[in-house]
């Protein structure tokens, strides 16, 4: 975190119009803080191979509809479930040929489509019995499920301590630069923050930020996707990073 500040740290001399022997120096801070998640987000998923799409399809919405039941006979509310459902076809095609000398003949082609449909749901992450229990259900409904996010719902004190070390890296970086020229730093008198902190997961092999933000909650982008199973949940992955960036300005002089 500290050697990117410091790559992205940018310096400008400028006359100020307080004194003639005041210039502003503009650095870049970086902070960020990390803290347990509060929201696991579920992704339940129905498979069907056959020849007719919508006839699949139709096999899938009915898998998929009764594992939400009875996650909701169960004590689940319907309100976790997010809105909307993933869709997708691989077709599958397969060639049965004959071959004389140096020519062939295909005899037989077989077309199968292989439909994926997908709900996500929104768990507490204190609430390992109910994630059990999307299991249990999924397996029972011939669905299958995955963890594939977590987020904050209440993003609001973490974002506060991510701004405040933001700040000090921005002063750190500024107290570098000015010394290395020769200059004293002297007040701030500007900061700017291009974005608010985001928030992501601290999965491991993640090699991008991405996520769909939304009241400070994280959600699984089709580019920072990791899908982990529940017998392999560990203690990182239900961690989240709260990362603030400003930008700063400060008067330096000779």
């Amino acid at each position: 975190m500290k050697s990117m500040a410091i790559l992205l740290s940018i310096a400008l001399l400028i006359p100020a119009v307080a004194a003639e022997d005041t210039f502003g120096l503009t650095v870049v801070g970086e902070g960020g803080v990390v803290v347990p998640a509060d929201t696991v987000f579920v992704t339940v998923s129905a498979v069907s191979t056959d020849e007719n799409v919508s006839f699949a399809s139709a096999k899938n919405a009915e898998d998929l509809n009764r594992t939400i039941e009875a996650l909701v006979d169960v004590g689940f509310d319907r309100d976790g479930i997010l809105p909307g459902r993933g869709r997708s076809v691989q077709t599958i095609r397969t060639y049965a040929r004959t071959y004389n000398d140096t020519t062939s003949e295909t005899v037989a082609q077989e077309i199968t489509n292989r439909i994926t449909e997908q709900v996500t749901i929104r768990l507490g992450t204190e609430d390992d019995k109910m994630l059990d229990r999307c299991l249990e259900m999924a397996e029972a409904e011939n669905a299958s499920v995955e963890i594939t996010g977590y987020g904050l719902g209440d993003a609001g004190p973490a974002k506060v301590q991510a701004r405040r070390k933001a700040v000090e890296d921005a002063r750190y970086n500024a107290e570098e630069l000015a010394s290395a020229a020769g200059l004293k730093l002297g007040k701030t008198v500007d900061i700017y923050e291009p974005s608010p902190p985001r928030v992501r997961s601290l999965y491991t092999d993640w090699d991008s930020f991405g996520p769909w933000m939304m009241n400070a909650v994280e959600w699984p982008s089709s580019h920072m996707y990791h899908s982990t199973n529940r017998a392999t949940r560990t203690e990182e992955s239900g961690m989240v990073e709260v990362i603030s960036r400003v930008v700063v300005t400060y008067e330096v002089s000779p």
